[in-house]
């Protein structure tokens, strides 16, 4: 794994309070999550990653056009962050601007491959824009990635299916059903 360039790099209280902005943004607290935001910002602003998540949740706020001006910043503070590129993707699918948005999903994934969050919003858009070669190596990817989960082989399966590969489809099912055995007990995820 590459090193973390050292201005992403925050002490303990500011790296707390980053990761209170994401749970502050997942958990819809927009308004405490700027809190969060501008307190980092506060001794750190030029962190990338910062100004992209404020910019994130200003974007939830409709503040759209700050938004984008944040993300775009935070970018040029740290173009090999994930983060970063992720978030501007989650701008573009926002505005309906979903070529921009897999451009940026495939920078994020370039500095973190195995991200499970941003290959399956890649796997989602490239359904979106019927880039179905694309989503079958997306999805395909996921599953060798986690391959214990259930939804990982049926969206591949799916996959393969709608590019034109019913023969894979059904292979994919068959494999899945042969490692996965269900012993004649319910299982609850199928009931």
């Amino acid at each position: 794994m590459a090193k973390i360039p050292a201005s992403r790099v925050l002490p303990k209280k500011e790296s707390d309070a980053f990761k209170s902005i994401i749970k502050a943004y997942e958990g819809k607290s927009y308004k405490k999550g700027l809190r969060f935001a501008d307190q980092v910002l506060k001794r750190f602003p030029e962190h990338g990653e910062t100004l992209a998540m404020k910019g994130l949740i200003l974007s939830c706020m409709g503040e759209k056009e700050e938004a984008h001006d944040l993300a775009k910043k935070g970018l040029r503070f740290d173009l090999s962050s994930h983060v970063c590129w992720h978030v501007f993707g989650l701008l573009h699918r926002s505005d309906r601007n979903y070529t921009e948005a897999v451009k940026c999903y495939l920078n994020a994934l370039r500095n973190e491959p195995d991200n499970m969050q941003i290959l399956k919003d890649l796997a989602n858009l490239q359904v979106q824009i019927r880039d179905l070669k694309g989503n079958v190596e997306t999805r395909l990817k996921l599953l060798k990635l986690k391959s214990n989960v259930k939804q990982h082989w049926m969206s591949y399966a799916v996959a393969c299916d709608i590019a034109g590969n019913k023969d894979i489809a059904i292979d994919v099912i068959n494999a899945f059903l042969k490692s996965n055995p269900n012993n004649g007990s319910p299982n609850y995820e199928d009931s």
